[in-house]
């Protein structure tokens, strides 16, 4: 049985690098999250973006748990990595998550909710709160 996870992804300090470097940079700031996404699993991974600093990514196809679990647990691995902007501007990509796996949601919305949820405790822990 194929294995699958949604994450739910929200950037850090979005409003931040617009503010600092123009609305240009932060559609560039945007966009890494994006590539940096799409290279992790490459086909086995569908991501959009659902409004302002929040990324939905779904996982799909994976043969066995740890693959899947391989490939998010990259999202440690790129979390504050430096990505360039534009004019030699460049900041930390930054961004807290939850996943939700296939065995925990029942449907799209539900599966959402609980990525969502564990994105919540996990910007806290990161952020000491």
């Amino acid at each position: 049985m194929a294995q699958y996870a949604l994450i739910f992804i929200d950037l850090d300090d979005l409003k931040q690098v617009n503010d600092v470097y123009g609305h240009y940079c932060g559609d560039l700031y945007l966009k890494q999250m994006t590539n940096v996404l799409k290279t992790i699993s490459g086909e086995k991974c569908l991501v959009g973006r659902l409004g302002g600093d929040e990324f939905i990514a779904f996982f799909h196809h994976y043969d066995s748990m740890e693959k899947l679990n391989n490939d998010i647990n990259q999202l440690n691995e790129i979390r504050d990595q430096i990505v360039l902007l534009a004019d030699d501007h460049s900041v930390n990509l930054a961004f807290s998550y939850g996943v939700c796996y296939g065995t925990e949601g029942t449907d799209l919305q539900r599966m959402i909710e609980i990525a969502d949820y564990k994105m919540y405790e996990n910007k806290r822990k990161r952020k000491g709160r």
